[in-house]
């Protein structure tokens, strides 16, 4: 469980500090599918919504944890 509501932690091999976040490893993995992204600018989840919301359609309920759960 997450700290927040529906929130989840994952693992991952990365290491974790600011400004290297959960946020910016999906804009990367977004923009290795071909999501047109710029993982420097996404820092908070709002700014990865912000980035793709535009280029398409939400998947579930518009919230990051639902981007993360249509991701993994």
């Amino acid at each position: 469980p997450g700290l927040y509501g529906d929130s989840f932690f994952y693992r991952s091999g990365e290491s974790y500090y600011f400004p290297k976040t959960c946020n910016s490893w999906t804009a990367r993995a977004l923009a290795k599918a071909g999501v047109r992204i710029v993982p420097q600018l996404s820092m908070t989840a709002g700014a990865v919504l912000r980035q793709v919301r535009p280029q398409g359609r939400v998947i579930g309920k518009s919230s990051p944890t639902a981007l993360l759960r249509a991701l993994f």
